[in-house]
């Protein structure tokens, strides 16, 4: 656990010393990552995704902080089964 807070440590350094730079913007994603992945934090992990996208809300990134928004709390396999059912569903609809 004291390496991810660490981590987070680190990430908010480059957050405060260098804002502008790209790499600020990705350490604040990460931020999110690993609360979410290795600490296991979903309210910490909903925020900081939730700041990202008000803070770079035409990042790259931006789509991928709002999928795990919507999917915090959720296993992997029951994310494929959603996936699966919506494009089962998509393509019932073409059809």
């Amino acid at each position: 656990m004291k390496l991810h807070e660490e981590s987070i440590a680190i990430f908010k350094r480059i957050q405060e010393n260098y804002p502008k730079h790209h790499y600020a913007e990705e350490a604040l994603f990460l931020s999110g990552f690993v609360y979410e992945n290795h600490m296991g934090d979903i309210a910490k992990a909903k925020a900081t995704y939730q700041e990202f996208i008000e803070k770079y809300p035409q990042s790259e990134l931006a789509e991928d902080a709002q999928f795990a928004i919507d999917n915090l709390g959720v296993s992997p396999e029951d994310i494929i089964k959603r996936a699966q059912q919506g494009a089962t569903a998509d393509s019932i609809s073409v059809n």
